[in-house]
């Protein structure tokens, strides 16, 4: 009688045991997806505010140049914020109905897990300092 209370007391300890591996497992997991929820957040804030910095850039240069200056598409360079590289793409659009207004965007790109993710703002920039 004895070792059958002892083999039952072992198929316990064994099911707990077996319970807590899983539980372990999961958590594992969904740690690993918060982590790579959190860099991907991360990145996307420092793009985020890289182009606003851009496009703070790219207006002022507008209202000082004026409306006859050629604004068009400027060249690409990279930044780097949290370890991480990004390149910046700046550009003009021709202006539409008036000619002292135009649109300024800003695409930003990055790597992340071998994939190139992408953000884009657009500011509308009035010319020669008008508004």
């Amino acid at each position: 009688m004895k070792r059958l209370d002892e083999g039952g007391f072992l198929t316990a300890e064994v099911a707990v045991l077996a319970f807590l591996l899983l539980f372990a497992v999961a958590s594992l997991a969904a740690l690993e997806r918060s982590a790579a929820l959190l860099a991907h957040s991360e990145a996307e804030t420092s793009a985020m505010f890289l182009a606003e910095g851009e496009l703070a850039r790219m207006e002022h240069q507008a209202r000082t140049q004026g409306s006859g200056a050629s604004l068009g598409e400027r060249q690409p360079h990279e930044a780097e914020a949290n370890g991480r590289n990004f390149t910046l793409t700046p550009k003009f659009s021709a202006p539409g109905a008036s000619p002292s207004v135009c649109q300024a965007s800003v695409r930003v790109t990055w790597l992340e897990k071998g994939e190139v993710q992408e953000l884009s703002l657009e500011r509308t920039v009035h010319l020669g300092g008008g508004r």
